[in-house]
């Protein structure tokens, strides 16, 4: 709900994160029916290259 996108869709997703080694799931413990996604330190990394370039598109579009 949250991300606009459906449950098979996400989950293909975060499937090719992890394929990539950009996120890893684990099991929920307070509920195990759900699944944690965490960023790895691959990910981490590719978020703060992507960051200032996402910033300066947004800035802009919003100035324009």
């Amino acid at each position: 709900e949250r991300v606009h996108l459906t449950q098979s869709a996400l989950s293909r997703l975060v499937a090719r994160l992890e394929k990539d080694g950009l996120v890893e799931r684990s099991v929920c413990a307070e509920d195990r029916r759900g699944t944690r996604v965490a960023l790895t330190p691959q990910g981490r990394s590719r978020h703060g290259e992507a960051l200032p370039v996402q910033r300066a598109v947004l800035h802009r579009m919003l100035a324009g």
